[in-house]
């Protein structure tokens, strides 16, 4: 067998990710005619990574997609501290574990149509998010 690496087209990969880098472009909404049928008919000629980065970009909003972009940067968060590209609101639930399914289809129904991160907190336990979750 071939290794899947062996069809991605290098050039046009490294095209398309520098397109969608492009924050005036992705602020514009603007993407180039070529990249909606390139990457639906030969995935295989892009990298999954570069894929993941379309995909961010054009169906997930602009916050979103300006989020991640700030996120790819290669310069530290402590050296800018001060500079902001996009910030996503966030909203919080609390549910109990005991009435999960009910309690999840109500989140969803309330905040489904928001573009928020939605966290989910549980009763009598204690913090959300990557902290209490690494302890």
């Amino acid at each position: 067998l071939v290794p899947a690496k062996d069809f991605v087209v290098p050039r046009l990969a490294a095209k398309l990710a520098r397109q969608m880098q492009d924050a005036v472009s992705l602020c514009a909404g603007w993407v180039p005619a070529w990249v909606a049928p390139a990457l639906r008919d030969c995935p295989w000629a892009f990298p999954l990574a570069t894929r993941e980065l379309y995909l961010t970009a054009t169906a997930c909003g602009l916050s979103r997609a300006l989020h991640a972009m700030q996120r790819q940067q290669a310069v530290p968060a402590a050296a800018l501290p001060d500079v902001r590209i996009a910030r996503i609101h966030r909203d919080k639930i609390r549910v109990s574990r005991t009435r999960i399914l009910s309690a999840a289809m109500r989140g969803l129904e309330l905040y489904a149509g928001q573009r928020s991160v939605l966290e989910v907190e549980y009763y009598g336990e204690a913090g959300t998010g990557l902290g209490p979750t690494l302890e």
